[in-house]
């Protein structure tokens, strides 16, 4: 604010300032705090008497400094209900000088009082020494200028020369000068008397057409030229310097000023350095009366020993409601234009600034509202003062102020509104002046921090933060280098003592004027405790879960292994059964059984393979597994077993390619496990009809596995609910023979997991289609494949002619003694070992074409065995294939960093398995 403002009690002691009140009285807020205003402020050599009644109005006084001196104030008395509903008392105070320049009307009284002083002084043929001397002293006392010259044209040389000059205490000198200096003002300064346009520069000490020297000798801030001419005469030029830049109404004045001078030195003649002139005083006069009449300012004149109104201006008549101009006599004017105070109650005619300026010849300052002939009712600033004439008088300006006061009380009741919005809001709201002291806080701010509001408003960030430095520090770095902090969960113990402690989230941001002039620090404060402890409890609670899923994987892994490993042995026991009973005289019993066994043992791996993979996908995420592979032979391997059910059912059964690329590089165990169960489930729930299989690859690497049947479809209604867990449509007895209602959402998790989709298209009664997209990478040819072939025969002994050596490393008899049957059944030449350090033992020994290693065996791990290997110079690029039952997908990110050639997962398909061996052994180079 421009204005000082000091907060006091109704006993008059000060309680809050503002930094502007601080530099006027020349003193630190701390040192105000506390001391009695009447101390401050003295009106005619005695203290002001305080007290607060009616609405405010501006008196006059005199405001004294520490050091002695004192300055000319008007001060305002205001009050306002405090929070506890005490009355707070507000005292504005502005010094005149300011007034005197930066406000209208009261520049307009001086201009008034000062073109009245000039007209009386010039009246009766002055000197031209007088007109000069009036023209320096007029700028020097009533418009504060640093420095004021004329300069006067010599019209046979055509040169102007300094004929008066002065300024503040160096007095006035009249007489000749040498010629101006031709370096010191630039020429726009002598072309102003020939334009006839005033000259005004500001912000002196930045502008090089003037010398810098010169422009600091006499501390000048803004230079006005103003021509002296008049009806096409020059006479010279009015210069003024002034230490601050001028207002409006002052450059307005210094106009009226030279146009004053002006008329007189037109009027003057020069004899002999003599002069002698006449002012026309009605001409002057005339001036007058058309600047008041121009002004928007509302002007009434009284003159005349019988005092009556003989001017008022048109801004004056719009305002106070008047349609006749005057003259009117004195109580006709108060008659039509009654005064109210703040209260609506007349005003005695005693009382009425104008009569208390004519009678007591005293300045009057008020605020009043007055009754407009029409009925309306305006609120008006007046301004009252004696006017100099030879029969007295006085002259009143009035500003209406009707809206600005509206907008004042509106603006009061907008602020309690927005105080009761910071005491309602759930958010702490502290300010911070730039000394980083508390100034200001809401309700829930003191609510917040448990402290008292006497406590928190004007105590220091040092005071306040003392058992924190950061936000001491935070509150510094925001006020002093407005930068702005935040801190989330910050301690703050409880002032009473008590154990617990609550937490609190602070915001800091920097305050700034329009001007970008720090001015603060505005605080933030939120009650974060119970956000705090329900964080601390999720994350306890993530810890936990996280443990459990651990746990749960630990879990999977041992269960895998377990549930796995007697399944897989059971199916390569059926599979050895029903190979060995081909060899026998046939037995139909022995075959039926054998068929039994086989069909329950696969149902059980099934169902175990279904379960685990489920249980798999719930503990994370997927990781593909890609190999470089041949798709007409994976489809034709995928589907050569399954054609043989087809045909069983009497099916039309048959599968294409439909691309240009025969190799692609994908994970072929996921294809495969979806391919399997799309036309597993075609080929169960066709009764009649056809299964047919199409793989599309077009170059963009966007393989389609489509799978058509003409069974019976799916209700429009259950398109949705095939992909959920254990969903069987058409089995509501749950037969055994049509699996466990997972394969659809095993395949629909597995598409999704390497980045496609799964779309379905059914016609109730005539068939389905299922649409499976994977992404992959075509190949443009086939591989190098590795040959092991030679290495059989690098040492030990060699395996028999055309049967590669194999070493099954298994801890379970149970599906070691049948693998190994099987094994040397198909084709190969099969030695086994029961755990880690017995299969080290053997390969220190001969080399095998591959091992077939286990992973979770006693004594030493698969894991160990596979490190082993690969840290080993000669067997370190022996091809292992991993048969397990953990099938964790951590567990084959571990496989893979050590290089293996392939991971099986029990229980073990041995028709698959003799594909992959196929494909890593008898492929050639």
């Amino acid at each position: 604010m421009a204005d000082a403002v000091i907060v006091t009690d109704l006993a008059g002691r000060i309680m809050q300032v503002n930094r502007r009140a601080e530099r006027l009285s020349g003193r630190p807020g701390s040192s105000l705090i506390g001391l009695h205003s009447g101390e401050l402020l003295h009106r005619l050599g005695d203290p002001v008497h305080w007290g607060v009644g009616g609405q405010p109005s501006w008196d006059r006084a005199r405001l004294l400094r520490p050091d002695g001196s004192s300055i000319r104030v008007e001060y305002s008395l205001g009050s306002f209900p405090g929070e506890s509903g005490e009355e707070w008392t507000v005292l504005t105070i502005r010094p005149v000088d300011a007034l005197r320049t930066d406000r209208g009307r009261g520049a307009l009284l001086d201009y008034l009082r000062m073109t009245a002083r000039i007209t009386d002084r010039l009246g009766t043929r002055p000197s031209l020494e007088l007109v000069l001397a009036t023209a320096v002293e007029t700028a020097i006392e009533d418009f504060q200028a640093s420095l004021a010259r004329v300069w006067l044209l010599d019209r046979e040389s055509g040169r102007y020369r300094i004929a008066a000059s002065g300024g503040p205490g160096r007095g006035i000198r009249l007489g000749d000068e040498p010629p101006i200096d031709d370096e010191s003002l630039p020429p726009e300064v002598r072309e102003v008397s020939r334009s006839g346009m005033h000259f005004l520069v500001e912000d002196l000490g930045r502008d090089d057409r003037f010398d810098r020297a010169w422009v600091e000798r006499y501390g000048l801030r803004a230079l006005i030229a103003l021509p002296l001419a008049l009806a096409g005469e020059r006479h010279g030029i009015l210069v003024v310097g002034m230490r601050s830049d001028p207002s409006e109404e002052l450059l307005d004045g210094l106009l009226g000023v030279s146009s004053i001078i002006s008329g007189s030195l037109n009027d003057v003649q020069l004899l002999l350095g003599e002069l002698a002139a006449r002012v026309d005083a009605e001409e002057e006069h005339r001036r007058f009366q058309t600047i008041v009449e121009l002004i928007p300012i509302g002007v009434v004149l009284i003159t005349g020993s019988d005092p009556s109104v003989s001017l008022i201006n048109p801004a004056g008549r719009a305002l106070l409601g008047l349609s006749d101009p005057a003259p009117m006599s004195l109580e006709d004017f108060f008659r039509l234009v009654p005064t109210l105070d703040a209260h609506s109650e007349p005003i005695p005619v005693e009382r009425q600034p104008l009569r208390r300026a004519l009678e007591h010849r005293e300045e009057v300052r008020e605020t009043i509202r007055i009754r407009r002939p029409d009925g309306k009712v305006r609120i008006v600033e007046v301004i009252s003062c004696p006017f100099p004439g030879p029969d007295g008088g006085a002259i009143s300006t009035y500003q209406d102020i009707t809206d600005r006061s509206e907008l004042q009380s509106d603006l009061s009741t907008r602020a309690a509104q927005l105080k009761a919005l910071l005491d309602h809001l759930p958010v702490g709201v502290a300010y911070f002046d730039p000394d980083c002291r508390c100034r200001a806080c809401n309700g829930p701010a003191w609510r917040i921090l448990g402290r008292s509001r006497s406590r928190i408003i004007g105590a220091t960030a040092e005071e306040l933060f003392a058992d924190s430095p950061s936000l001491r520090d935070a509150v510094r770095r925001c006020a002093l280098q407005q930068e702005p902090h935040a801190q989330n969960n910050v301690p703050w113990p409880e002032e009473s003592g008590e154990e617990s402690t609550r937490y609190l989230e602070w915001r800091f941001e920097p305050l700034m004027t329009s001007s970008r002039e720090p001015i603060g620090a505005l605080a933030l404060i939120v009650d974060v405790t119970a956000r705090k402890r329900t964080a601390d409890a999720m994350q306890m609670a993530r810890d936990a879960a996280e443990r459990s899923a651990r746990n749960k994987s630990r879990f999977l892994s041992a269960i895998s292994h377990d549930l796995r490993t007697p399944v897989n042995a059971l199916n390569l026991l059926a599979e050895a059964l029903s190979r060995r009973l081909d060899d026998l005289p046939r037995d139909d019993e022995l075959a039926r059984l054998s068929g039994y066994l086989r069909r329950a043992s696969g149902n059980l791996a099934e169902l175990v393979s279904d379960l685990l993979d489920l249980t798999t996908f719930d503990s994370g995420e997927l990781v593909q597994h890609p190999v470089d592979f041949p798709i007409q032979d994976w489809l034709d391997s995928s589907l050569g077993p399954m054609a043989l059910a087809a045909r069983q059912k009497g099916l039309e059964f048959s599968w294409e390619l439909d691309g240009p690329c025969s190799w692609i590089r994908a994970d072929r165990v996921k294809l495969g496990r979806v391919l399997t169960n799309l036309v597993g489930n075609a080929i169960k729930f066709t009764d009649s009809g056809s299964v047919r299989v199409t793989a599309v690859l077009p170059s963009d690497g966007r393989l389609v596995l489509r799978v058509e049947d003409t069974g019976p479809g799916i209700p429009d209604a259950q398109i949705g609910q095939i992909f959920d867990e254990f969903a069987q449509l058409r089995n509501p007895e749950r037969d055994r023979s049509k699996g466990t209602g997972l394969g659809l959402a095993i395949c629909r998790r597995l598409v999704e997991a390497a980045g496609g989709r799964i779309d379905v298209v059914s016609h109730p009664g005539r068939g389905s289609r299922f649409d499976a997209l994977f992404p992959v990478t075509p190949l443009p040819g086939p591989p190098r494949s590795p040959c092991f072939a030679d290495d059989a025969d690098r040492e030990g002994d060699s395996p028999a002619p055309g049967r590669p050596r194999l070493l099954l490393v298994e801890d379970d008899e149970t599906t070691r003694l049948p693998m190994c049957h099987l094994l040397e059944l198909s084709g190969f030449d099969v030695v086994s070992a029961s755990d880690g350090p017995e299969a080290l033992e053997m390969l220190s020994q001969q080399r095998p074409a591959m091992v077939l290693l286990d992973l979770m065996m006693p004594r030493m791990d698969g894991l160990e065995v596979l490190r082993r290997l690969r840290s080993d110079d000669r067997l370190g690029d022996l091809p292992v294939l991993i048969l397990s039952g953990d099938v964790l997908d951590e567990r084959g990110q571990q496989l893979e960093a050590l290089g293996v050639s392939g991971i099986l997962s029990k229980p073990i398909d041995f028709d698959r398995l003799l594909e992959v061996l196929q494909q890593l052994l008898l492929a050639p180079a």
